[in-house]
């Protein structure tokens, strides 16, 4: 197999050209948000709580860094304990009591079986020599000193299991807040992923309304990977595909049938009135071709660089005369860049 790279086999095709556009994070209810994430993010134990860490000792040499006082301390965050996990700490706790309980129980119950069993065997063997009012005495004296034993067995092992019951809440406990822990790192990267294309929003929206407002501008591709910020850039920069607007679009994302799919590519390549196309990165990603226009703006970055290089060819393709224009936007807290 040869492989070969674009450049090397369509030399006609204009060539990329890219920037990077650094928005300022100003809000400061985002930016307690953002610093309560990443203070969540340095308690991870893995690899990314390492690289969390040592950007943060990075950053905290910078002399314009300066953390939010707000932000909650890592002793604060691990020592949080939410009503949920306690009410099944308890739970689970309940269940192996009871469970334990009713394993005793049963142990006794087959113990006292067995035992009146042998006890009424031993007196058959000896019917010879003893009257049958004898063989009853002596079975009802005999069952009261195996009761009694036994009782006095289930209710040992009953304290044993009340003592063990302190320890049973603590690997419970230890093992839950582990899992929870994992789960809310697990969940944190999801939801300063999501924020950084929030706070973009604003100068995104004023980006596009200045861009709408100059027809010499020509077409613009806008990818986003979440559909709320897909949502706000139409409602908030009130384009619309009403009769006579001057705000026409398309949107492509995953819930976008392939039928429309192809008819509003079409209507982007072909209806000089519609100029702006809404993309999701990963299903307007491939097999997308939209060469009406040579400009692209990725309002949220992709964890895959590869998936945003094959978004932004979308536009670099063969039918395309001009150099293509790529603006990538970043958002900056505390020094340091996120998508």
């Amino acid at each position: 197999m040869i492989r070969r790279h674009k450049v090397d086999i369509l030399k006609n095709l204009p060539r990329k050209s890219r920037k990077k556009a650094v928005l300022n994070v100003l809000s400061d209810s985002q930016r307690r948000e953002f610093g309560s994430l990443l203070a969540e993010l340095r308690q991870g134990k893995g690899a990314l709580g390492k690289i969390a860490r040592e950007q943060h000792a990075v950053q905290r040499k910078n002399t314009d860094f300066a953390e939010n006082p707000q932000t909650p301390s890592a002793s604060a965050i691990a020592a949080a304990r939410s009503p949920g996990m306690e009410a099944a700490l308890h739970e689970e706790v309940a269940q192996w009591r009871s469970s334990r309980q009713n394993e005793i129980m049963l142990d006794v119950s087959q113990k006292f079986l067995e035992g009146r069993a042998r006890i009424q065997q031993d007196i058959n063997a000896s019917s010879s020599v003893i009257s049958l009012d004898e063989r009853h005495r002596l079975a009802e004296q005999l069952e009261g000193e195996l009761r009694g034993a036994l009782d006095q067995e289930y209710h040992q092992r009953l304290a044993h299991v009340e003592s063990q019951t302190e320890q049973q809440v603590t690997l419970v406990r230890q093992r839950l807040e582990a899992e929870g822990a994992e789960a809310k790192r697990t969940t944190v990267l999801s939801r300063l992923y999501g924020l950084t294309g929030n706070v973009k929003l604003p100068v995104l929206v004023d980006m596009l309304r200045r861009w709408l407002k100059d027809p010499t501008k020509g077409k613009l591709c806008i990818f986003a990977h979440h559909i709320s910020v897909l949502d706000d850039l139409r409602d908030l920069a009130g384009l619309s595909n009403e009769d006579g607007s001057r705000t026409k679009y398309i949107r492509i994302d995953g819930s976008t049938l392939p039928r429309q799919r192809q008819e509003q590519i079409t209507a982007f390549q072909n209806d000089p009135s519609v100029r702006i196309a809404i993309l999701g990165i990963t299903a307007a990603g491939v097999a997308v071709t939209l060469t009406a226009s040579s400009t692209v703006w990725f309002a949220e970055l992709f964890w895959t660089p590869a998936i945003m290089i094959q978004a932004e060819d979308r536009c670099h393709r063969i039918g395309q005369q001009v150099r293509t224009r790529i603006l990538v936007m970043c958002s900056r807290l505390f020094g340091c860049y996120a998508g």
